[in-house]
Formats: structure tokens, C-alpha cells, sequence
């Protein structure tokens, strides 16, 4: 499945075809309609007193409170104080637009001698410009590199040239990066860690299709810790499935398990990784067996949407596709904000596609308008996946 990176889960992305194939027919209905028209912006979040929701929304919810979702767009902008913690809540709630707002505000307003504060204000919004793929106003706001700079404002420069287009670039400017640092010549802030150099070259390498690259990287990075951390067994396991290496993978899986220790209730992580290998080997039904304790939230506080996902693909694979639909469903029911993300939009358009539930996917239209998160209903409008 589709993530929202933009890699591909082992498990592939089934659907796509489908999907490509309905979007096609719709095109093609429409020029001979006429003219295409420009895609609206996306309408504006209710924010006095209530939201006004339609029947057809109330219906879907009807299993909970309208009042108990989770949703900030309730909130005025002029009611919220203007701090870089307002900000970070804004961003991490997914409301990009108003965190500009806030943070832009706060940024003319902050004197030129607290630079710690401005470098922060400027990765604040240079990050909401990269969620809402408005590249250049990213690249503007983050300029050249000064001294200073927090490690996370440095990193989103090479973001930035993956984002453009240009990956090996983004790679290149990561290790050049990790060898000013190695050297001294960086120097990294409290709580900072190399760490996070590593992990986005290896995200980088990944989403290039250089899976052993990424591989050795991680490797090196094993070698290179005192203290092994144990997601990178999962991360290698993945790398494996990805090159076909199914008996390697299945040896990493064995090392986690060792690393973490047997216990009752098993990792999520854990969960997915046993859940791939017998993918690998066309156990659909016994995969979703392994991942049901995650789709029932029995295992961990928070919902793992990568296992609903798979959970849907896997019913699919078994001819259940109102299973995979209900099963997705379901999830945007229990959170919407962490549900709707683009995996689980892209993959519930392309089912509703493939059923022909026109009435479906209007209201998942308004599910995302309502509580997906700003960048999620940016990339489904340009993407036009309505």
C-alpha cells in the first residue's frame, strides 16, 4: 500500500491499476461533457460555535457523538495564543495553514538577537510549506545555512530537493551533512542526535529504489551503536522483503524477537513483520489473522494504520471487498485525523472506484474536507482524485 511518503509497502500496490483505469474512463466522460474545469480550493473549516455537518456525515458517525471527535477546526485563530507552542500544536493537529499563520505573525514579531527562536519559526514554516507542496515559498523561507541553525532546520533543506524532484540531491546534501558533523565542523545542539541524518538517508535511499544501499547503510549503523536499537531489525527485515531475500528477513524477524525479549503481548512491529512473511507466502488468511489483535486495538494505545491497511489489502487478495471496505471505514470512524491519511483516502477512492459507490466517495470528499489533515486534502486535489 501506498504510504505517505510515497514508498511502497512489501505487500504492493494493488490497487493502482484500478484506480488509473476509473480515473481514466472519468477523464474521458468529461471531455466529452466539455471542458475541463479548475479544481476549487479547498472550502474553508467552520470555526463559530459549532460545525454544521450534513446528514450524510451524522450517519457515518452514528456509532459516536458528532461532538466527541477530535477536530481543532472548532477553533478561531484569534483565540489561540500566539506562542511557537500554538504552532507546533497547529502542525502536529495537521492545520498547516493556520500554523503559518501563527508562526509568520510570530516571526515578524520576534527581535532580530533571539536568532534560536527565528531558525525555529522559519523549520516551523518551511515544514508546513513541504506538507502543503508549495516548494518554493519552502526554499525561500529556509534560505541559505547560518550558523546556529537547529539540525532539523538543515535536514529540511535536503528535504526540499526531494520534494523538487531531485532525491540523489537530497542525498548527497544528508551525507555531506552527517560528515560535518562526524567532524566536528557541525556542530549539533542539545538533544540533537546524528541519528536523524541516518534515518532520513536510509528514508532517501528507500524511496530511490537503492534498497541495498540502504541496506549497507543500516547495517553500518548497527556496527556503529554500543547499544543495538532494535527497530533497526525491523527496518532491515523490510529492506529484505522489498529484494526478495525472504530467509534473511526471516532471520532479522528472529533477531527482534530476541532483542526485545518473548513476551505475551507481542510489538506491533513484531506483529507486521510475521504478518509480511506469510504474505510472502500466500497466507492471506492467516496474515490477517496476526494483524487482527492490531485492527481490534488489543495490542498498544494507538491504532497502527499500516496494519488496517494491510488488513484491507489482505481481505481484498480473498475476494472480501466489503471486508476492505468496512475495515477502512471503520478506521476513519475510531480517529478520523490519524485514519484519513493519503494511504487510506488513496485506497478507500480506489475501491469505492472499483464498486461504483459514487455516494461513498462524496462523503469521504467531505470526511477530508472536515478533519483529514491540510496536506492530506492539498494532495487529493492535486492528485484529482475526485
Amino acid at each position: 500500500l501506498q504510504t505517505m511518503e510515497g514508498d511502497t509497502d512489501p505487500l504492493g500496490v494493488i490497487l493502482q491499476t484500478r484506480a488509473m483505469e476509473a480515473q481514466r474512463k472519468k477523464r474521458e466522460s468529461n471531455l466529452m461533457a466539455g471542458p475541463n474545469k479548475v479544481a476549487p480550493s479547498r472550502p474553508s473549516r467552520t470555526v463559530s460555535g459549532g460545525i454544521s455537518f450534513d446528514r450524510d456525515i451524522q450517519a457515518f458517525f452514528s456509532t459516536r457523538p458528532i461532538d466527541a471527535l477530535p477536530s481543532l477546526s472548532r477553533l478561531k485563530l484569534s483565540s489561540l495564543p500566539e506562542t511557537e507552542d500554538t504552532v507546533k500544536h497547529l502542525i502536529a493537529s495537521g492545520q498547516h495553514r493556520k500554523a503559518i499563520q501563527v508562526a509568520k505573525l510570530l516571526l515578524d514579531t520576534t527581535p532580530p538577537k533571539e536568532n534560536a527562536l527565528r531558525h525555529r519559526l522559519r523549520q516551523h514554516l518551511g515544514t508546513c510549506f513541504l506538507h502543503l507542496h508549495e516548494f518554493k515559498d519552502a526554499k525561500t523561507i529556509v534560505g541559505v545555512e547560518s550558523e546556529g541553525e537547529p539540525l532539523a532546520l538543515r535536514i529540511l533543506r535536503s528535504e526540499i530537493k526531494h520534494y523538487l524532484g531531485d532525491n540523489d540531491a537530497a542525498i548527497r546534501g544528508l551525507c555531506n551533512l552527517r560528515t560535518k558533523i562526524q567532524s566536528g565542523e557541525a556542530k549539533l545542539q542539545p538533544g540533537e542526535d546524528v541519528g536523524a541524518v541516518n534515518d532520513k538517508i536510509i528514508a532517501y535511499l528507500n524511496l530511490g529504489g537503492k534498497f541495498q544501499l540502504a541496506l549497507r547503510s543500516l547495517s553500518e549503523q548497527q556496527q556503529n551503536k554500543s547499544d543495538t536499537d532494535p527497530t533497526l531489525y525491523v527496518k532491515k527485515a523490510k529492506l529484505l522483503l522489498k529484494l526478495g531475500d525472504v530467509s534473511s528477513a526471516s532471520l532479522e524477524v528472529k533477531m527482534y524477537e530476541n532483542a526485545i525479549g518473548l513476551t505475551e503481548k507481542p510489538t506491533p512491529a513484531l506483529l507486521e513483520l510475521r504478518a509480511l512473511l506469510l504474505v510472502v507466502e500466500s497466507k492471506m488468511k492467516e496474515a490477517m489473522g496476526v494483524l487482527a489483535p492490531l485492527i481490534q486495538g488489543k495490542v498498544g494505545s494507538s491504532m497502527c494504520v499500516d496494519a488496517v491497511n494491510n488488513y484491507a489489502v489482505c481481505a481484498l487478495l480473498t475476494n472480501q471487498i466489503q471486508l476492505a471496505i468496512d475495515t477502512l471505514e471503520d478506521l476513519v470512524r475510531r480517529d478520523p485525523f490519524q485514519g484519513l491519511n493519503m494511504a487510506v483516502v488513496r485506497n478507500l477512492v480506489a475501491l469505492y472506484d472499483l464498486c461504483s459507490l459514487r455516494e461513498s466517495k462524496q462523503l469521504l470528499r467531505k470526511l477530508v474536507d472536515q478533519y483529514a489533515a491540510d496536506s492530506v486534502a492539498e494532495l487529493c486535489r492535486r492528485a484529482n482524485l475526485w
